[in-house]
């Protein structure tokens, strides 16, 4: 295989990763209020459709298609229903995703992002005590987030609560973190002296 040919296939495969894990991400956003009710009303629109479908259905056509007809109907209003829900997902993870994301490809050098690619949110979790668990899938090694760990608390304005650990997923990160940066001592200025 050609060196083009194989970087399409990782990007296409990370592509995959990234849609699977948006959608995810978007389903365990669903537990806040806000987020629920564009659901509610996705799903209210496509019952109501569903039962005005006889609208469409009593179109003058000849008796042979008639069926066939219905069932393009049908399924097309079904089809529509599930891409409005996905898309919705997709766009709640991705809502939730990009700051996070965004913080670590600034942490990280240009070195790192092109060997590794940029990390792709998995799961954020809010613990008691102000603790947010988020895990990225990642090809970054592990040695680069210890190495930027205090570039990552700097962009993202928190402190880490526990060491940078692997998930529970294949290649995935886990961090520990909670808000607000903790200032480090300083030691004595020179103007001080």
């Amino acid at each position: 295989m050609s060196n083009i040919k194989i970087n399409e296939y990782i990007q296409s495969k990370r592509n995959r990763l990234k849609l699977r894990y948006r959608l995810s991400l978007g389903l365990q956003q669903l537990k806040r209020p806000y987020n629920t009710i564009p659901v509610f009303l996705i799903i209210l629109i496509s019952i109501k459709i569903w039962k005005l479908k006889g609208i469409f259905l009593t179109r003058s056509i000849p008796t042979f298609f008639q069926p066939i007809y219905q069932h393009i109907i049908h399924v097309s209003l079904i089809l529509t229903s599930i891409s409005l829900l996905l898309g919705f997902f997709y766009y709640i993870g991705y809502r939730a995703a990009r700051k996070d994301e965004a913080c670590l490809i600034v942490a990280f050098s240009a070195e790192a992002l092109i060997s590794g690619g940029y990390p792709i949110l998995i799961s954020r979790k809010k613990e008691k005590g102000n603790v947010i668990i988020r895990e990225f899938s990642t090809d970054i090694s592990m040695k680069t987030w210890l190495e930027t760990k205090e570039s990552i608390a700097d962009q993202m304005n928190e402190h880490f609560v526990a060491e940078i650990e692997y998930g529970s997923r294949n290649n995935s990160v886990r961090l520990y973190t909670a808000p607000k940066r903790i200032q480090t001592t300083r030691g004595t200025l020179y103007e001080e002296v």
